[in-house]
């Protein structure tokens, strides 16, 4: 566990001494904020060209898609995917898993499919 110090005695303003000699930046809430949409595609312009390694693009950036089995209008993962593309359609999401393989599907405590550059080799367990 770290403790952040405070910032006297002539450290750089914005910077968070960390135990074990580390600098951290600090941010307000706005830019905690944008960091977090920024790195879930939140910022980006959807109105971009959705094509499928487009959204395979952003399903890397945000690590994973969780699958959802509950459909009322479109099952939730494809919502995830619509509101970064507005020309999405499911279809991409079904190629990049089915056909192009650059997804695999992993079940934790819920299904998601993940970009396959993200896969390790199962280890056994002690």
């Amino acid at each position: 566990m770290t403790r952040a110090t405070g910032t006297s005695r002539g450290r750089r303003p914005g910077l968070a001494q960390v135990a074990g000699g580390g600098a951290v930046a600090q941010i307000g809430v706005r830019g905690a904020r944008l960091l977090l949409m920024d790195g879930q595609g939140l910022l980006a312009d959807p109105g971009v060209n959705a094509t499928a390694g487009a959204v395979y693009k952003v399903i890397e950036q945000m690590g994973f898609v969780q699958l959802d089995t509950i459909s009322v209008a479109e099952r939730a993962h494809h919502h995830i995917l619509l509101t970064r593309f507005d020309g999405y359609r499911p279809a991409m999401l079904e190629r990049l898993h089915h056909v192009d393989r650059r997804l695999f599907e992993h079940m934790t405590h819920d299904a998601s499919l993940i970009p396959c550059l993200l896969y390790t080799s199962p280890s056994p367990r002690d």
